[in-house]
């Protein structure tokens, strides 16, 4: 609670609740609203840019969802080789 005096003398009490002591710290009611203001205007901006991520994100996992077959063949076109070069590496180390 803010107590003040007027110039005649007379005190009067104002109670103040949480929304007038932001008020009050931010430095009056066109600073609060000018931070307001600017609250807005970065709430919107991270929107956009949230936007735009999910757009580029989207892209790159269609990408990726074109490329995994190519790259699912290239796996078992190499545990093939895999498999043949063991074989053959047994078989050279039995029959020797």
């Amino acid at each position: 609670m803010l107590t003040h005096t007027f110039k005649n003398g007379k005190r009067n009490r104002y109670a103040l609740f949480e929304k007038g002591l932001e008020v009050l710290e931010v430095g009056g009611w066109k600073m609060y609203q000018q931070l307001l203001k600017e609250k807005k205007n970065r709430e919107a901006e991270k929107e956009i840019i949230d936007f735009e991520k999910s757009k580029i994100d989207l892209v790159l996992a269609k990408k990726m969802l074109e490329e995994f077959p190519k790259t699912k063949w290239f796996a078992r076109i190499g545990f093939i080789i895999g498999i043949v070069l063991m074989l053959k590496e047994l078989y050279i180390l039995i029959w020797k």
